[in-house]
């Protein structure tokens, strides 16, 4: 069959469509952008039509596309009929299995080395990007006036308690790990009883993983010139505004800087046959710096690590085996031993595993509990439907993960198999839970990467053939629509405008203000900057609930309240607490409950 052009740009259509978000300002948005695209795609010579196209082909191509029916099924049938939905659905895919054959062109794309390095400017440029990205999506933002995200201010309270002489685990415990409450404390030091501290790591975490990001699409282009740097940093806005993102300051954040390297790292190695102690030893210490943060976000590293086994093996290349094995190892320890021996000389080991390791798999989302409750093969079976349905909710990453992968089947299928090896345990261990957040999938952004880079080639191509003056309002309109496509999606625009005072952390650090002593307890309830909005360190082991520990936790937080030791306490229930009075009621804006304040009498 001969695919023509009028062809390809009513199957390119149909693609889009099946991509598209069911929401009808970012749906619009979202078609104007793909409409763009597609003819900026054939000006630039991008796809290879008319084309003579074999019955194989069409049909290998229909099996792909129809991987996506069931995101588009679930996505589309919350405001119009399922099964209306399921043959819309149908139908496009059958039409848009025409295009991929088209931008499948037969052109190896090798990886290279060479000077292209990223300049003053371009550092300059995505620091700035990520301070405005931050400042738009982040909770812990200048521009809201309290952050009252429980996580949010519960892993913050944990750093600034470590700061403080703290240990966690032992004096103080959460169940995250130790390098993301280390993170939190280089936040309090810049700024303890407010976030603003936290908004600048969060600004230098956006901006390591932008940099990470343009310098993977460097290895895939001959001149530094064939991409733009502003361009790439346009992506954080969609990036970082999806629902995934949440509100911030959460482990998945910090963690995708980390496996963005680690991948950055795998593509050269395989691109360019050469394997180094030196990036081993690097990819090593990334590895071990997400697994100190939530292990289970380290199921990327373990895929790519078996692609890479298998991959060396094949090609009998046992030096590159070795050297990565080992500097994978000797960068793990690098990060991990110091971190044992110093539980170890405070005598806090054996809390280091209870806390962090035994009641993350025997009492949280992967443990016992679920597998008794669901059975196995749910417990297996769940990571894929949980994907599917995140992928309807955060379709930037679904178009960025089609457009990267039909790219690499045309250009690298070696390093689009080892994605895939890497992309498939990252969502399964980071989904396995019976429980779920709409935070999980944020750390699947590290596969965004590859997905810009062909978005990128077509736009610089585009605007060459320009003066500098259209380019730059070339540049102005993909901001712009990068920002459109994106405001609907950012939880912190719900903060915007609300006032300090309508939140009851800053009301009851008032009332707390009272008197010289400011202990508190928050009993069967969430820290929701409770102690930090009253610039006070937690004096209890546990100083919030927490998920599947609530009866434990509930006992001990009853034995500090009955000890008279405390002079404040917060819950979200209005009890009868001896010893104690109701002195405040406030609603948060947020969570919509009402929040108590008991005084000791």
């Amino acid at each position: 069959m001969n695919i023509n052009k009028t062809l390809f740009i009513f199957s390119a259509i149909a693609l889009s469509l099946l991509l598209c978000p069911a929401d009808l300002i970012v749906g619009g948005g979202f078609a104007v952008v793909s409409v763009i695209f597609i003819l900026i795609v054939i000006k630039c010579g991008m796809i290879d039509a008319p084309k003579r196209v074999e019955l194989k082909e069409l049909t290998l191509s229909f099996l792909a596309v129809f991987l996506l029916l069931p995101v588009f099924i679930i996505r589309w049938s919350d405001i119009l009929n399922p099964a209306i939905v399921s043959v819309v659905g149908l139908l496009l895919c059958l039409l848009s299995s025409f295009a991929v054959p088209c931008f499948v062109k037969p052109d190896y794309m090798k990886v290279s080395i060479s000077s292209k390095k990223l300049g003053v400017t371009d550092h300059l440029t995505l620091l700035i990007i990520a301070a405005v990205v931050i400042t738009l999506v982040s909770t812990a933002s200048p521009l809201v006036a309290i952050n009252a995200n429980c996580d949010s201010n519960a892993i913050f309270t944990v750093g600034r308690s470590m700061l403080h002489g703290k240990l966690v685990y032992r004096d103080i415990i959460d169940r995250k790990g130790v390098i993301l409450f280390l993170i939190e404390a280089v936040g309090a030091l810049i700024s303890p009883y407010d976030f603003h501290g936290v908004w600048i790591v969060e600004i230098l975490s956006c901006y390591l993983f932008l940099v990470v990001t343009v310098k993977t699409q460097l290895l895939f282009v001959e001149d530094k010139k064939d991409i733009s740097t502003f361009f790439t940093g346009v992506f954080a806005f969609v990036l970082y505004g999806c629902s995934s993102f949440a509100n911030g300051n959460i482990g998945e954040e910090y963690s995708i800087p980390f496996i963005a390297c680690v991948v950055y790292l795998c593509i050269k190695a395989v691109g360019t046959n050469k394997v180094g102690i030196r990036q081993t030893f690097c990819a090593g210490a990334c590895t071990a710096a997400v697994f100190w943060m939530k292990f289970n976000l380290c199921g990327a590293v373990l895929g790519i690590a078996l692609f890479l086994l298998v991959y060396f093996s094949i090609r009998k290349d046992g030096r590159s085996l070795v050297v990565s094995i080992a500097g994978m190892l000797i960068g793990f320890a690098a990060v991990t031993v110091p971190i044992l021996c110093y539980y170890h000389a405070n005598g806090a080991l054996n809390d280091l595993v209870e806390n962090y390791f035994t009641a993350n798999i025997f009492r949280d989302n992967s443990g016992e509990q679920i597998q008794s409750s669901v059975g196995y093969l749910d417990t297996l079976e769940r990571p894929f439907l949980v994907l599917i349905n995140y992928l309807a909710i955060n379709y930037h990453m679904l178009v960025l993960f089609v457009i990267g992968a039909v790219y690499l089947f045309s250009k690298n299928r070696t390093i689009l198999i080892m994605l895939i090896m890497g992309f498939i345990p990252c969502f399964f261990f980071a989904f396995m839970g019976e429980k779920s957040f709409p935070y999980y999938p944020f750390i699947l952004t590290a596969f965004t990467v590859i997905g810009i880079l062909p978005l990128n080639l077509a736009f610089v191509r585009f605007i060459k053939q320009y003066s500098n003056a259209k380019r730059a309002v070339a540049l102005a309109i993909s901001l712009i629509m990068a920002i459109v496509i994106s405001v609907p999606y950012m939880k912190s625009t719900f903060f915007y405008g609300i006032p300090k005072e309508d939140y009851p952390s800053y009301v009851f650090s008032k009332r707390i203000e009272e008197t010289s002593d400011h202990s508190l307890v928050c009993y069967g309830f969430l820290d929701m900057g409770f102690y930090t909005y009253s610039h006070q360190d937690p004096r209890m082991t546990y100083f919030t609930t927490m998920y599947n520990l609530d009866d434990y936790i509930l006992e001990a937080q009853r034995g500090y309240i009955e000890s008279g030791e405390y002079q404040y306490v917060v819950t979200s229930v209005c009890y009868e607490i001896e010893g104690y009075e109701l002195i405040e009621a406030t609603r948060d804006p947020f969570y919509g409950g009402l929040c108590y304040l008991y005084r000791k009498v």
